[in-house]
Order: C-alpha cells, then sequence, then structure tokens
C-alpha cells in the first residue's frame, strides 16, 4: 500500500513480508503524496501517483508518478501544474502494455496518460469544479479510460455519480472465414498439382481500411511456409471486399493447412484484430508407387536347364494414387 506521511510530508510506501510490514520512503521533495494511489504491474512492481500540495515557497502543486524497477524509484512530473491549485483526487490504473494512465481533478476532471515516453493530458469533464468528493479510473482491456466520480454542486443538478469515458473512433475490421477461401482444386490433390487459391477479405468495419496485404501460408502461420509474396489489397470500404490469388503446389503428400492472414504485420488498426486469420485443410496423395509384395516360382529352384516353371508375382501400390 502506499501513504502520506504527515509529519515530514513524505510518500511511503508499505508491502507485508508475510511477519511484518516493510515501509520505504518514496518521496520526500515538498510536501508531497496526501492524494495517492497504487497500482501492481504483471511483475509485481509496485507504480504509485500522488499530488504535490501546493505552496509557492516549496512546489507548484505537481501532480507526480512514482515506478520502482528493482530497489530504485524513478519520480516523473506527469503533467505541467497549472500553479493554482492542487488536486484534491487520485486514481492510477495501468494500460495493457504497462503504461500508466491517471485521473485527477483541478477544477475540471482530467484525464493523463503516458505513451512513447511522453505525457499527454485532456481534460475529461470541464464543469467539475472543486466539488468532486472522490473518483476511481478503470481501464479495460483496449486500453480505454472509464472514470466514475462523486460530485457535490449545491449550484446546479450535477450532484451525485457520474461516469466519463471515451468513446473509441469508428475502425475498420477486416475479416476472412474458412468459407471465404476457395481452391480450384478439390481436395484430396495429386503430388505436384498447381492449385489456384484464392481468398475474398471482408471490411465489416465502420470506415475503409487503406494499404490492406494479405500473406498466404502453407501451414498456420508463424511456423508455416508463405506462398509467394504478399498481396497487396489496396483499400477496402466499410462493407466491402476484396479478392486475392496465388499460385500453390500441392506438395509433399500429406495433410496441409493453406492458410490466409490479413494485415500479418498488424499495421491496419481494428475494432477486433482476432479474425484476420483463417486455413483449410487440404490432402496431398503420394504418386503410385508400385512395388512386388509377393514372388513363388513351382516347382522351386534350382531348377535343371530347360525346365518349365510356374512364377506368379503379386504387384502392390504403396502410393496414394492409382496406377494404371
Amino acid at each position: 500500500m502506499t501513504f502520506w506521511d504527515a509529519g515530514p510530508g513524505d510518500v511511503m510506501y508499505a508491502t507485508w513480508t508475510g511477519l511484518d510490514w516493510a515501509v520505504e520512503l518514496v518521496d520526500s521533495d515538498g510536501d508531497s503524496g496526501n492524494r495517492n494511489s497504487l497500482a501492481i504491474d504483471s511483475l509485481d512492481r509496485p507504480h504509485i501517483a500522488y499530488q504535490t500540495n501546493y505552496f509557492p515557497t516549496i512546489n507548484d502543486g505537481e501532480l507526480r508518478y512514482a515506478s520502482r524497477n528493482g530497489t530504485a524509484w524513478t519520480i516523473e512530473k506527469a503533467n505541467d501544474a497549472t500553479a493554482s491549485s492542487s488536486s484534491m483526487h487520485v486514481s492510477l490504473d495501468l494500460n495493457p502494455s504497462g503504461n500508466p494512465a491517471i485521473a485527477h481533478d483541478r477544477n475540471r476532471l482530467i484525464y493523463v496518460w503516458k505513451s512513447g515516453g511522453l505525457w499527454y493530458n485532456e481534460t475529461a469533464d470541464p464543469a467539475v469544479g472543486t466539488s468532486v468528493r472522490s473518483m476511481s479510473l478503470a481501464l479495460d482491456a483496449s486500453g480505454l479510460p472509464h472514470i466514475s466520480y462523486d460530485e457535490d454542486r449545491f449550484d446546479t443538478d450535477r450532484r451525485g455519480l457520474l461516469y466519463a469515458t471515451v468513446v473509441p473512433p469508428p475502425l475498420p475490421d477486416l475479416t476472412l472465414s474458412a468459407g471465404d477461401i476457395v481452391l480450384d482444386s478439390t481436395s484430396p490433390l495429386p503430388a505436384g498439382t498447381s492449385v489456384n487459391v484464392t481468398a475474398t477479405i471482408r471490411n465489416t468495419g465502420g470506415v475503409g481500411a487503406s494499404g490492406v496485404v494479405a500473406r498466404f501460408y502453407d501451414g498456420r502461420p508463424p511456423s508455416g511456409t508463405p506462398i509467394d509474396g504478399d498481396q497487396s489489397l489496396g483499400t477496402i470500404g466499410p462493407g466491402g471486399s476484396a479478392t486475392a490469388t496465388v499460385a500453390w503446389t500441392a506438395t509433399p503428400p500429406g495433410l496441409h493447412e493453406v492458410c490466409i492472414f490479413v494485415d500479418p504485420d498488424d499495421l491496419v488498426p481494428e475494432s477486433d484484430e482476432g479474425n484476420n486469420l483463417a486455413c483449410v485443410p487440404v490432402t496431398v496423395l503420394a504418386p503410385p508407387d508400385l512395388t512386388i509384395a509377393l514372388l513363388a516360382v513351382d516347382p522351386a529352384p534350382p531348377l535343371p536347364d530347360g525346365t518349365g516353371a510356374r512364377v506368379d508375382v503379386t504387384v502392390g501400390n504403396d502410393g496414394g494414387l492409382p496406377a494404371g
């Protein structure tokens, strides 16, 4: 847990060892941490967001973020202070990539996040004022923020529990299924057969997708073998579709999976990234392989020169195709 040591005004962090509490100093710079929030990442490392008090002779009421990697704490200024007031509430969460996001109020509801080593912020609710009594931030699986906050304003009807979130912009959704893959020859196929494989890629999203690429594989990726090069489909509009065709030589004999992966390098932002791969099974048959399964001579050798004999031969076919 994290807490504020009111005496010196320090941010502290405490963990239970199983026998006792281990307490350590996080930040002693100024009167820090009387508003703080803790998050633990997937590697059990602590992250703390907190607010320093606004005292002109000490600090300017910063929003700070502290993270520990190993035994050392790294402290960052999370946004530009207004130099007019301190946040009354702070709530921290981590996105799926482990980057921090913070909700806090400073005469308005503010959402702050870190991406690519830089901090960004935007106003989530400009009408909050100074009446927030509590707040909580949670990020969903897509990293979008959801903020609940309790406001008590007597001058308006904005009293009670409020909720703020980001409405995501519409995105394309590139998709295909096994039914969208067609071979111009029906399985099973003789080994060495040249087959045209055609895939229909659809965009079921609300906006167009540009720079669409499809990659064909013999075998399920990433271990499968690419067939030909990447197939460029250009732009596929919302509700539209495009087709790509490659030639594949069916070999070696055995069971194959012919797969198509749309946007294999994940270059097109999509509303659903889990429906870009489809495969169909194809059986490839070996050519005929004639073998002598049984040879019988009657009478049995050795025979005198000029003796008539009967020879029976049984011929087998160990291949996958008939011999004719």
